[in-house]
């Protein structure tokens, strides 16, 4: 169910999707981007929220320690 769900998602928005399975894996994401990407975000209109990169990394890190799934949509262009 999840990988027919994941296909389908990349089929409506091009984006590969993957989910984060191991603590190292969020790690490195989050070193590549995703926390800067985060903040950026959520720190626009209508959140207009202000995350630090580290708060973003804890927010994570506390999901996935928490059993929480996580899936990133990466675009295939870069």
């Amino acid at each position: 169910m999840e990988n027919e769900l994941m296909r389908q998602a990349t089929q409506k928005t091009g984006l590969k999707l993957i989910k984060i399975k191991s603590k190292d894996e969020l790690e490195d994401l989050l070193r590549s981007g995703l926390n800067t990407l985060y903040a950026d975000v959520f720190g626009g209109e209508p959140y207009n929220e202000i995350f630090s990169e580290e708060e973003v990394d804890t927010i994570f890190m506390d999901y996935f320690d928490k059993n929480g799934e996580i899936f990133v949509g990466i675009c295939p262009a870069t």
